[in-house]
């Protein structure tokens, strides 16, 4: 059997990096080039793509780039803003062979910590790991499978009431405006920073028909919105906000059934929600959609630090910007948030 082979992997690259992603079973969106192109050209993080080889064929990827700054630390973290997208290999050997280079590369660029995001245990020595998260998953199908059951009672009930309500569905890449305005009221209200709008613009011209926003209009206002990315078999939302004030109207259910049931009917098998906290309003949220929580492992290796840390929410420093942050004014929020959430991997 031919050596393994690991290296940066570079521009070049990316056509030999994404067959290899895109044909792997457990490939995943966050792991494409086009993530890579959208983090790099929004926030300009430095990437470190490991690509591992045995002579020309490549059989395994980990996605790298390097985070932070003095609020949160220096990170060298796979898939910053995304929920999973760690080592991808053809087994525990050429798992291996990138986890090590890794492990290396984070004592060379001395940062805090090396953090992998993944739906499965790497199994490598010097890792210590979390599950705090887990992903929430709903399969699709038939409409009506769905509807009867996967739904929760009072699930059903809301959608019944929002079809009531006079709203409309609207999609495409010009919503962006509009999503992008609720979306900056949502995250001061929850007490986190926003993205830029910079970034969600590059999602869409990156990943191209892969992306889109659906938004929920009433009398051709947008009441609520989704940002989400097509990927094989699977749609995964990145982003969804709305405005409070229309939340009798209950937009959301309205908005979720509605690509659900386009969704089945177009062959898509599954819905990503996303991570939530175990226990968490959001968690509970999902499930009432049926969908299915699957465990998240964040494995690090500790080079500056005592202890892995936990989960963002329970970090006392980000605890303290979140509530700061929600007394601050919307104009500064947007000017600031691009700023500080750029540096949480």
């Amino acid at each position: 059997m031919l050596p393994i082979t690991v290296s940066f992997a570079g521009q070049g690259d990316s056509e030999c990096w994404d067959d290899y992603v895109n044909t792997h079973p457990d490939g995943c969106v966050f792991q494409t080039y086009a993530w890579r192109r959208a983090v790099e050209s929004t926030y300009g993080l430095r990437p470190y793509y490991l690509m591992a080889k045995r002579g020309e064929k490549v059989c395994g990827v980990l996605p790298l780039f390097l985070v932070g700054g003095r609020l949160f630390g220096r990170v060298l973290a796979t898939c910053p803003y995304a929920s999973s997208g760690s080592v991808l290999s053809d087994g525990a050997v050429e798992a291996r062979s990138l986890v090590e280079p890794a492990i290396d590369l984070a004592r060379r660029l001395n940062v805090d910590y090396l953090e992998l995001k993944s739906r499965s245990i790497t199994e490598c020595e010097g890792l210590e790991r979390h599950t705090d998260y887990l992903n929430y998953d709903l399969p699709l199908g038939d409409p009506e499978t769905v509807w009867k059951s996967r739904l929760k009672k009072e699930t059903r009930t809301s959608v019944r009431r929002s079809e009531k309500s006079g709203l409309v569905l609207e999609q495409g890449h010009h919503l962006l405006d509009a999503f992008y305005e609720m979306m900056t009221l949502n995250m001061r209200r929850l007490g986190t920073p926003v993205h830029s709008k910079e970034f969600y613009q590059n999602l869409l011209r990156c990943f191209g028909q892969q992306a889109d926003i659906w938004a929920v209009t009433h009398q051709g206002l947008p009441i609520s919105a989704v940002l989400f990315l097509r990927y094989r078999q699977e749609i995964a939302g990145l982003a969804r906000c709305s405005r409070d004030e229309y939340f009798h109207l209950r937009p959301n259910s309205f908005l979720y059934w509605e690509m659900f049931r386009q969704a089945c009917h177009a062959g898509v098998g599954r819905y990503d929600f996303g991570r939530s906290l175990k226990g968490s309003g959001a968690a509970k949220f999902k499930e009432t959609w049926g969908a299915e929580a699957k465990p998240l492992y964040y494995e690090y290796f500790l080079n500056k630090r005592n202890r892995i840390p936990g989960a963002q929410l329970e970090n006392p420093r980000y605890q303290l910007v979140s509530a700061v942050w929600r007394r601050l004014p919307l104009s500064f929020t947007r000017l600031l948030g691009p700023h500080l959430i750029k540096d949480i991997p």
